[in-house]
């Protein structure tokens, strides 16, 4: 919930200011020091990345890399971080959910592991999505794996969502060239105050 919100209900909470340079700073150091450790890195959001290491480390040893990557990780950031472990892209992503807060998780059998999982923790499945599939009575991802012929019937979007669900998508990592463009972005309350919004739009612009 917003900050503002949450001080309404709790007015003793301690808010601790966030440090978006320092995020920004930490996660493109992370980011160079998995590229001296990865040959393909893509980097999906300010603290996850995914890895590509098929081909570069044996599969039976790529759990025991993992837990190598992560100390290494804590002993030069100290940042604790966790690490799911899939052939599947977005599998792998959903792993990295069972593996905090501080862990190493790895998915072999995709069938088993979705069997009871929620739709709603799968990354890209928001509320609508979540209303439209209870309506046909799709409650898990194992459920959704038993209906592909409904999802391909929704085409690219049921489509794809099938893929990766159960892991068959076939989907790499995404490494980007240089950016083109950069930028920075806030969440706060309705304001009408032309001088405030003046500031804030100032303040943001010294971040980045």
């Amino acid at each position: 919930m917003p900050i503002a919100q949450a001080l309404n209900l709790i007015p003793q909470m301690v808010v601790v200011p966030s440090n978006y340079p320092l995020y920004h700073k930490l996660s493109h150091k992370i980011h160079d020091f998995m590229l001296a450790h990865i040959p393909q890195v893509e980097q999906y959001s300010i603290d996850e990345f995914f890895g590509d290491v098929s081909g570069w480390i044996e599969d039976e040893k790529v759990y025991a890399f993992a837990k190598e990557l992560q100390t290494k990780i804590l002993e030069h950031f100290d940042i604790p971080v966790s690490i799911g472990i899939s052939k599947a892209k977005w599998i792998s992503k959903l792993a990295t959910e069972s593996a905090k807060p501080y862990g190493v998780f790895e998915v072999k059998d995709i069938d088993a592991y979705i069997e009871d999982i929620p739709i709603k923790a799968f990354p890209g499945i928001g509320k609508g999505f979540q209303k439209r599939l209870s309506e046909h009575y799709i409650e898990t991802l194992g459920d959704i794996k038993q209906h592909k012929s409904l999802f391909y019937s929704w085409k690219k979007p049921g489509m794809q969502l099938y893929g990766r669900v159960t892991g068959t998508c076939g989907e790499g990592i995404n490494v980007r060239g240089d950016r083109k463009s950069i930028g920075i972005s806030r969440t706060f309350d309705a304001m009408y105050d032309a001088d405030e919004i003046k500031r804030r739009i100032m303040i943001m612009a010294r971040h980045i």
